[in-house]
Order: C-alpha cells, then structure tokens, then sequence
C-alpha cells in the first residue's frame, strides 16, 4: 500500500520527501508541468515501492499519527453484555451489510456502541491539521474471528 501525502503539507509542498524518495514516486517535482498550480504533493501509488524512505522527514510534522479507527468506548466483555451477536447480526444484515464471524459471542463485541464516534473522532483530526475529510464510507461488510 503506497503512502499518502496528508493534511499538515496541503499549500506547504515542502518537497523534502521528493529528494527522500527512491522510486522518483512523488509528484509533481518543481520541475514538472503544473508544480506551480498543484496545492500539494502526491504519491503515484503505481510508483511507490513501500521503502519508507519518505516516513523520516514526513514525521517530524505529524509524528506518523492519525487516526486508524474511532476507539473503544466500552470493553469487549461490557459490549458482550449489551449486545446479542445474533441480533447485531440482523440489524446490520437488514442495512445490507454482509456479516461473517468465527461466532455470534465474538461478534457482539465489534457493536457500534461500543465505539467512539468516529466522525467526531476524524473531525478532531482534520481541525488539528493531520488529516483532510475526503470522503465519507460506509460498510459492505464486517469480518470478524
């Protein structure tokens, strides 16, 4: 999976991860059509090859973190207690979203109630400059066990 270029270098271009980068994989350089126009740069994730090379100066404004899901409110154990697998099965099930687990048990500690809510998790993170709202998904489909 390429790397992506995030929120705290939109209108900066610093271009520190260009020189970094092996695979010439970050675009567009100062000497190519358009630099002048573009916000920022982007990785060709057809070109990236994962080295990494770029993670050591893109650090040292984000520090490698954003968000990779919203959080637990509750324990597993707790969400257990609040919630019949079988049930959340149906409910998600009735929204059209595909449900497969090693058992029901194990499946109710994934509820949604019991995690944070993840656009007010994701708000905080663009607000603090790590990361830009691109889009908004929903599930096709949860996989648990």
């Amino acid at each position: 999976m390429a790397y992506v270029i995030a929120q705290p270098c939109i209108g900066v271009k610093d271009t520190a991860c260009v020189d970094a980068c092996p695979a010439d994989c970050v675009h567009p350089r100062k000497d190519e059509p358009g630099y002048a126009i573009e916000e920022m740069l982007y990785i060709d994730p057809a070109q990236c090859i994962d080295c990494g090379a770029c993670v050591p100066v893109c650090m040292q404004q984000t520090f490698g973190s954003t968000c990779h899901g919203a959080g637990r409110l509750m324990s597993r154990a707790k969400a257990r207690t609040v919630v019949r697998g079988d049930q959340l099965r149906h409910r998600l099930e009735s929204r059209g979203i595909v449900v497969r687990a090693g058992s029901m048990r194990d499946f109710a500690e994934e509820t949604p109630e019991a995690y944070k809510n993840v656009s007010q998790v994701v708000g905080v993170v663009a607000r603090a400059g790590i990361a830009k709202l691109v889009a908004r998904l929903e599930p096709l489909a949860v996989v648990k066990g």
